[in-house]
């Protein structure tokens, strides 16, 4: 969902492959990124979640953010 993109990724100088997850996030404030998610069900001890190694939101123009959450809420939709 979400657009959601993965790839393994390769960190040349320690020669370790990693697991890289790029999608889109859902424009509302009440919702949690995923790698905040992940962050937290980590610190919860809950089992069989991967592990996060680093999760940011890149910033981007007004055209590149998600329009979903404005356009369902009109009459037409």
């Amino acid at each position: 969902g979400h657009a959601t993109q993965a790839c393994t990724a390769y960190k040349w100088h320690s020669h370790k492959k990693f697991f890289l997850k790029d999608s889109w996030h859902i424009n509302l404030d009440s919702i949690l990124s995923k790698g905040e998610m992940y962050r937290r069900l980590n610190c919860a001890g809950v089992c069989n979640v991967p592990t996060c190694l680093a999760f940011m939101d890149v910033p981007s123009m007004a055209e590149q953010k998600t329009q979903t959450v404005q356009l369902s809420q009109k009459s037409w939709s």
